[in-house]
């Protein structure tokens, strides 16, 4: 699975993959000064593993890189994610952002 983390308070989101998403987020909430909160989960299918899945959804925000797993929470990356959550004319889940 490929997550998407906000750092709240500030402009930054983590894109990295998981086995277990909710201890990632509870063992990367110790060491950092910001509320974490988990906006999406991406399941990977028999088309492509979450290490192929994660490499890609790194391309698709390669310009908006801070450093590492770390990306600018930018508008292009949230109308992407609308984009992704919406389906059939409905949310698949809470946007979780303002």
């Amino acid at each position: 699975m490929v997550y998407f983390m906000h750092a709240e308070g500030t402009p930054f989101v983590k894109i990295g993959r998981s086995i277990g998403v909710e201890t990632s987020l509870s063992d990367f909430q110790v060491g950092c000064p910001y509320e974490l909160k988990l906006i999406l989960e991406i399941e990977s299918d028999e088309s492509a593993s979450d290490l192929e899945l994660e490499k890609e959804t790194h391309r698709i925000f390669k310009d908006y890189r801070h450093r590492g797993e770390w990306f600018y929470f930018s508008k292009y990356m949230r109308n992407w994610i609308n984009a992704y959550l919406f389906v059939d004319g409905h949310y698949r889940k809470e946007v979780l952002w303002g």
